[in-house]
């Protein structure tokens, strides 16, 4: 471990469970790109696995690669990306890297510049922070488009299209600050993304957006619930580090053409899917809708009208009400962290799979964006109007 200590400048993480199928070809096109763009300095490809049961870790450390490679089975529970990348940052502090890019195993359209791409800004212009910006089907997205997107753009003003995106770049002194952080359970998880991001944010760190192009991976629908509840709550308990103290902020975004990066594209819903879906949130809604009721007010009243309608409208207007009382409720704390992203989850839904799916199905990809654009903007008025920090 010392002889690479002395020997390593940037370290790409890949963080897996069960990727054996994926492995290998994301690990050969990431050793292209380092081998192509950054010849002078010294690089290397971490494996950070979720203790896979298949052979992802031989897959990956068979795979003849340029540069240097190993792999750390990072064990059983809390089992999760964000495990993961917590080993990774630590690695990247052990090893004294002046970065790291970190890019899911199971990503299918990965590219050999997705490295430079990540990493120059960094390297070559004092970046500390990118992020990505893809294209993507309208109907993706929701967890972003509804909660993650809105939440940093009203609340602490960045604007960061796609802030959960999966691949990152990060310099060493940001690693650092990250494993400064309180981590709650949920950053072991799906959560890891937005505390990342969060935290950039709010720790003033200089943030770039780059275009990587189209993603395609593991479908995520069949995870959105465990996925959103798990995403709130590490957005929401990030966030209030925050809240009191509106960072300095600055991002460089990507041209006006790669904005949100939707395509004209209409993808085939599964239709039966999501109608079992909405099915059993309505149904939870109102199992637990004396909780909700005591959490959310009259809000709640207003969703419970809708949802006892034959077609339910959970509109922009509703939801950006809703999002900002969760955020004040979620600031009181009193326990009941958990509690609110619980009450929050079935609205969520029906306002990402249900409402806001039957608006954009026969839009243009502009007029889509626009009504995401407009979301935020709604939020963020709503919010800023209800809500001044103390201290500055």
């Amino acid at each position: 471990m010392k002889r690479i200590a002395d020997r390593t400048d940037i370290i790409v993480g890949i963080p897996t469970y069960n990727e054996a199928d994926s492995i290998r070809s994301v690990t050969h096109k990431i050793d292209i790109g380092l081998r192509r763009d950054f010849a002078g300095y010294r690089c290397m490809l971490a494996n950070l696995d979720s203790d896979s049961e298949d052979a992802t870790s031989a897959e990956f450390l068979s795979t003849p690669t340029a540069n240097s490679k190993m792999s750390i089975n990072t064990g059983g529970d809390p089992r999760g990306k964000g495990k993961n990348l917590l080993y990774l940052f630590n690695l990247c502090r052990l090893l004294h890297a002046r970065c790291i890019a970190t890019i899911d195993g199971d990503v299918e359209t990965v590219t050999p510049d997705w490295p430079k791409l990540l990493l120059r800004p960094i390297l070559e212009e004092n970046f500390d922070y990118t992020v990505p910006i893809y294209t993507r089907n309208r109907l993706e997205g929701n967890t972003t488009n509804h909660l993650v997107f809105p939440l940093l753009y009203g609340v602490l003003g960045a604007d960061i299209r796609q802030p959960i995106g999966g691949e990152f770049g990060v310099s060493g002194r940001l690693c650092s600050y990250f494993l400064e952080q309180e981590i709650i359970e949920v950053v072991y998880g799906y959560g890891i993304d937005i505390f990342m991001t969060t935290h950039a944010v709010g720790g003033g760190f200089a943030i770039a957006e780059v275009f990587l192009g189209r993603k395609f991976h593991k479908p995520s629908f069949p995870k959105i619930v465990p996925m959103f509840k798990q995403v709130a709550h590490s957005a929401f308990s990030s966030l209030t580090n925050y809240i009191e103290r509106r960072p300095e902020i600055f991002i460089r975004k990507e041209g006006t053409d790669k904005r949100g990066g939707i395509d004209d594209a209409v993808r085939k819903i599964q239709e039966d899917k999501r109608v079992l879906l909405l099915g059993q949130m309505k149904e939870e809604f109102f199992t637990n809708y004396s909780i909700t009721e005591e959490s959310f007010g009259s809000l709640a009243k207003e969703v419970f009208r809708e949802l006892k309608k034959p077609t339910p409208e959970i509109s922009a207007d509703i939801w950006t009400d809703i999002l900002a009382a969760t955020v004040k409720s979620y600031l009181q704390r009193n326990g009941l962290a958990r509690q609110l992203v619980d009450c929050l989850t079935p609205i969520f839904i029906w306002r990402g799979i249900g409402t806001f799916t039957r608006e954009v199905i026969n839009l243009k990809s502009k007029e889509v964006e626009s009504l995401i654009q407009k979301q935020a903007e709604l939020f963020k008025k709503k919010w800023r109007e209800g809500y001044e920090p103390h201290s500055v």
